[in-house]
């Protein structure tokens, strides 16, 4: 069959039965469409993560050599016309990989990227998330963690904000 005939919004429904029971199986509700041929980058990776800045990179899914992409705080809404982003760009493949710059530490963002296929754009990719590192202290440097709570009432280690950790066996 000419499948390119096939109208939108067509629905077609497949139907299986087995001659040796009375057992049958049905699947419905199924679509068809023309898949497109802009597809959005996969592979998205982050390398040399700091507390102001990042690189990215991604690998294309077609002949495409152009993109335009979005990034923000983590749950952001990257649709251009949400205002949400903190950085927007476009940018061909002689400028990957992308530095992202002027990010803040322990903060977790969201990027997503759109192909630019000359003829049409792709849909935007799915959030790829990173975090920043924790800043660095100068020393010598003090700490006694007295103004923060107990993780259970009044007993039992306190709650350490962002960027601490235990080491060894937390005491009160």
């Amino acid at each position: 069959r000419d499948y390119q005939s096939i109208p939108d919004g067509a629905f077609i429904a497949f139907k299986w039965s087995s001659p040796a029971s009375t057992y049958y199986c049905a699947i419905d509700d199924i679509q068809m469409f023309i898949a497109p041929t802009c597809l959005a980058p996969t592979a998205v990776t982050f390398n040399n993560v700091s507390g102001n800045s990042a690189e990215v990179t991604w690998s294309p899914r077609y002949e495409e050599s152009n993109w335009f992409y979005y990034y923000g705080l983590e749950g952001f809404d990257p649709r251009p016309d949400a205002g949400e982003y903190i950085g927007v760009g476009y940018v061909s493949a002689d400028m990957l990989p992308l530095n992202l710059e002027g990010l803040t530490e322990n903060t977790a963002y969201d990027f997503y990227v759109l192909s630019d296929c000359s003829s049409e754009l792709s849909e935007m990719s799915e959030a790829f998330s990173f975090r920043t590192p924790c800043a660095s202290l100068d020393v010598p440097w003090s700490e006694n963690f007295d103004s923060y709570e107990f993780a259970a009432g009044y007993a039992g280690p306190r709650i350490l904000p962002d960027c601490w950790s235990y080491v060894g066996t937390p005491y009160v």
